[in-house]
């Protein structure tokens, strides 16, 4: 059996967790970071210059963070 206090382990648990969520961040942005990517090659592809593609990928990530309301 384990010598550790329920406060211990608790924290410990508290602790697990953070790591846990931070794991999954990183999983995230990792995953937005390759579909940005995959994006602009597939611009690229589509015949556009590298500026456009880019261009056109900073217009979609600026529009999809805007918070837009009619007030």
């Amino acid at each position: 059996m384990s010598d550790k206090t329920k406060a211990q382990l608790e924290q410990e648990i508290k602790d697990l967790k953070g790591q846990l969520e931070s794991v999954s961040k990183d999983e995230q942005n990792d995953k937005a970071a390759q579909e940005l990517r995959n994006a602009y090659e597939s611009y690229i592809r589509a015949g556009f210059t590298d500026e456009q593609a880019w261009t056109l990928v900073i217009t979609l990530v600026s529009n999809a963070t805007q918070k837009r309301s009619i007030f």
